[in-house]
């Protein structure tokens, strides 16, 4: 099996040649620092459609609770499922 080291721009590289207009740029980077954190000390097969398919960006948390009505709350949120920052206001969601 051959394993190659990843660097912030290959990671953003990858999604834009497989999903352009996913995520935004911030949100990849966001992406990239929390997936880096995660597993620093093992390997990680980075698997572009999967993460697409597991994370959705959102503006704000009023738009969160459109897709999640039940949530009242970040903390609710956070206690269900993974939150990662994007931005200001920002944020990305693992789907539970």
């Amino acid at each position: 099996m051959i394993y190659q080291t990843v660097s912030e721009a290959d990671f953003i590289s990858a999604f834009k040649l497989i999903r352009h207009g996913q995520f935004s740029y911030k949100a990849l980077k966001a992406l990239y620092e929390y997936l880096d954190e995660l597993y620093q000390d093992e390997y990680y097969n980075l698997d572009a459609i999967a993460i697409c398919c597991d994370f959705t960006e959102y503006e704000n948390f009023e738009e969160i609770k459109k897709d999640y009505s039940d949530i009242s709350s970040i903390d609710e949120l956070l206690g269900k499922t993974t939150l990662i920052p994007v931005g200001d206001q920002g944020y990305l969601v693992q789907a539970f």
